[in-house]
C-alpha cells in the first residue's frame, strides 16, 4: 500500500510579535519583501495551530505577529469548494509529502473524555483545562447543542460512541479553515504581518538560560540556494509546523502556478456555476453524511494477547464514515450503478511510525514511515471493522436498497480474505500526531512539558498535533484547535498584560 505525498517547498509560519506597532499590517509575498524587526514571538507554521496563535496573540495591540508560510490557500478553489477536497492530496496545497511504502475532509470532532483524561494523566497535569462548551440552538436535531461551541469557542461532551450526523467545518457552502475563520478576518490588524513563500532552514541558538541552550531565532529562505533571513523573538519561538514539519523544524509546500483544467464535465460545470453564484448545490456537500464511532467487543480474542490501546470505554477503536458516492482508492467510478460507501478507519492504533531527517539540506523531504498495520491488534480491529460493515448492510432495513457488496468486498468472508482486502484497499486520512509528544514536567522522555515548552532548551514551545502523545478518538483538527486555544491562553498568561486585549 502506497500513499504519496511529495515534499517540495516548505511552509514557514513565523508568528512574530513586537512591542508597539509602528506600521500597518502587510502581506509579504516573499522573504525579500519582509522588513526585519525585533519580535516577541516567532511562530513557525501557518496551519490550524499557527493561525489560531497568530490571531489570539494579536488581540493585544502591543503584540506584533508574523505568520510566515510558503503558500496561502485563501482563494484556492479546491480549498474552498467542499466536494473538491479529494483533489488536494498530492498537490502543492497538501505539502506533498511522500511516505515510505505503506486529509482531513472537514470532519469536526473533539475526541472523548477518555482521551483528554489520558492526556492529562500522561502529562502529569490533571488540572489541565480546555475551552468549555457553549450552548445555542439545535440544528434540526442533527447534534446536541450542549456538546458544541459557538461564537468562536469550541466544546465537547466526552462520550463519542454511536452513529450520527457528521459535523463539518463548512459554512455558507464553503470550507471553513483556520486561515479563513481565524487569520483572514484579522488580517488588517496593524500588529499582524504575514509572509508567504518561505521555508525555515534552522533554529538558531541565541545563548543559554539556567544552563539550558536557548533558541530564539529562526533562519528561513525561499529556495535552497536563496538568501537566508533571520527573525528573532524576544520571548520564544513557537513551532506549529505540524506532526511532520515540527520534528524536522520545517514544513513544506510548493507554490502553485495556477489551476489547470483536467476534465471538462458539463454536469460539474453546472454545479460549479451554482456554487459560484449562491454557494449552494452538490459541491457544498461533504464527502460523508454520517459517522459511527465503534469499539470491538469487550470479549474479543485479541485481548488475550494484546492490551487495549484506546483511552477508555467511551473511546472508539474504529470509525465508520458513510457517503452516498463511489470512492475506492485507485479505482475509477463505475459507469453504471448507485453506491453507498462505508469507509472504516482505525482510531486507536497500536502501530507506531517514524519521521527521520535524511540529509543536512533543510529543503530535503524527511523519511516518513507511518508503519500502518504492523501489530496484531491493528489488523484484528480492521478485520472486525469490515465484519461490522457487512453485518450492518445485511440488516433487514436495507432490503430492497442494498443489492450487494461491491468488488472484492463481496468475496472477502474469512479473516484471511478480509485482511487481504484491507491491505489492498487501505489508505490514510492524514491525521499524524505524536512526533513531539507531551510528557510530565521533568520526565526524561517526551519532547514537551505540559505547558508545551520544549524540554532541555529555553525559548521554544510547540503547539500543533505533534504534541498529542496518542491518536485522539476524533479527526485531528478539533483537538488541535483546542490545544492552540489553550496554548494561546497559557502564553498570554505568562508574557502578556491582560488589560490591553481586543477581540477584533
Amino acid at each position: 500500500m502506497f500513499v504519496r505525498r511529495h515534499l517540495r517547498q516548505s511552509l514557514l509560519c513565523l508568528g512574530l510579535a513586537i512591542g508597539i506597532p509602528t506600521s500597518f499590517a502587510k502581506l509579504f509575498n516573499s522573504p525579500s519583501e519582509w522588513r526585519n524587526a525585533a519580535y516577541d514571538y516567532v511562530i513557525v507554521g501557518g496551519g490550524t495551530a499557527g493561525s489560531v496563535l497568530a490571531t489570539r496573540l494579536t488581540e493585544n495591540p502591543n503584540v506584533r505577529v508574523l505568520p510566515n508560510s510558503t503558500l496561502r490557500n485563501v482563494g484556492v478553489l479546491a480549498s474552498e469548494v467542499p466536494l473538491l477536497a479529494p483533489t488536494l492530496p498530492g498537490t502543492v496545497y497538501d505539502w506533498n509529502y511522500t511516505t515510505t511504502p505503506q486529509l482531513d475532509y472537514m470532519l469536526y470532532s473533539l475526541a472523548s473524555l477518555d482521551d483528554w483524561n489520558r492526556y492529562a494523566e500522561v502529562s502529569g497535569d490533571p488540572a489541565r483545562e480546555f475551552v468549555p462548551p457553549a450552548v445555542n440552538d439545535t440544528a434540526n436535531g442533527t447534534y446536541l447543542p450542549a456538546s458544541h461551541g459557538y461564537r468562536g469557542e469550541l466544546g465537547g461532551n466526552g462520550n463519542i460512541l454511536g452513529v450520527g450526523w457528521i459535523q463539518t467545518t463548512i459554512g455558507n457552502g464553503t470550507r471553513s479553515s483556520a486561515a479563513t475563520c481565524y487569520l483572514q478576518p484579522v488580517i488588517e490588524r496593524v500588529n499582524l504581518d504575514v509572509i508567504i513563500n518561505a521555508h525555515v532552514t534552522k533554529l538558531i541558538q541565541t545563548g543559554k538560560e539556567n544552563i539550558l541552550p536557548s533558541f530564539r531565532s529562526v533562519q528561513f529562505a525561499q529556495t535552497p540556494t536563496g538568501q537566508r533571513y533571520t527573525a528573532s523573538a524576544k520571548q520564544e519561538v513557537i513551532l506549529s509546523a505540524g506532526s511532520i514539519g515540527t520534528p524536522t523544524f520545517s514544513n513544506s509546500r510548493e507554490l502553485a502556478a495556477g489551476i489547470r483544467t483536467i476534465v471538462n464535465n458539463p454536469s460539474f460545470n453546472a454545479a460549479m456555476a451554482e456554487w459560484n453564484a449562491t454557494r449552494t448545490g452538490p459541491l457544498t456537500h461533504p464527502l460523508n453524511s454520517f459517522v459511527g464511532w465503534m469499539r470491538i467487543p469487550d470479549n474479543s480474542s485479541i485481548y488475550q494477547t494484546a492490551q487495549d490501546p484506546s483511552a477508555g470505554p467511551h473511546s472508539a477503536h474504529f470509525e465508520m464514515l458513510f457517503g452516498d458516492r463511489f470512492s475506492i482508492l485507485g479505482q475509477s467510478v463505475p459507469q453504471t450503478g448507485h453506491f453507498l460507501r462505508i469507509a472504516t478507519g482505525l482510531i486507536s492504533p497500536s502501530s507506531r511510525g517514524t519521521v527521520n531527517i535524511v540529509s543536512s539540506n533543510p529543503f530535503d523531504a524527511p523519511a516518513i514511515n507511518p508503519n500502518f498495520l504492523t501489530t496484531n491488534f491493528d489488523i484484528f480491529t480492521m478485520i472486525e471493522s469490515v465484519k461490522t460493515v457487512k453485518r450492518f448492510i445485511s440488516a433487514p432495513a436495507w432490503d430492497g436498497y442494498i443489492i450487494s457488496a461491491y468488488g472484492a468486498l463481496a468475496e472477502a468472508n474469512s479473516d484471511a480474505d478480509i485482511e487481504t482486502f484491507v491491505r489492498a484497499t487501505a489508505g490514510t486520512i492524514y491525521h499524524p500526531v505524536g512526533t513531539a509528544a507531551m510528557s510530565p514536567k521533568g520526565a526524561s522522555w517526551g519532547v514537551v512539558d505540559p505547558d508545551l515548552k520544549m524540554k532541555g532548551v529555553a525559548g521554544v514551545r510547540i503547539v500543533d498535533g505533534s504534541v498529542l502523545p496518542y491518536v485522539p478518538s476524533s479527526h485531528a483538527q478539533g483537538p488541535i484547535y483546542l490545544y492552540a486555544e489553550r496554548a494561546s491562553d497559557i502564553i498570554k498568561g505568562e508574557w502578556l498584560p491582560s488589560d490591553s486585549c481586543v477581540k477584533h
